[in-house]
């Protein structure tokens, strides 16, 4: 091998390990998006696990759970 193919090659390979590189960053990106979105949707079930707490403890009474029950239809009955 030549030093011109020898210097054609090595800029090949310069050129895919920087594509690589790129390619990498835009992963990091999407995964940063991701993550961001992940903590906001956290928040938000957090937000709506303490509401859900508190319309449940309307219905407790002293110290159970109010419940009724529910006749379910027999199987293979219509509605």
């Amino acid at each position: 091998m030549d030093f011109a193919s020898t210097a054609v090659e090595s800029g090949e390979l310069a050129n895919e390990v920087a594509k690589n590189v790129e390619h990498v960053a835009q992963m990091t990106e999407e995964t940063n998006a991701t993550m961001r979105a992940n903590v906001a949707n956290a928040a938000w079930l957090q937000q709506m696990a303490q509401e859900l707490r508190q319309q449940v403890a309307y219905f407790k009474v002293r110290g159970s759970f109010f419940c009724r029950k529910v006749a379910l239809p027999a199987a293979g009955s219509s509605v």
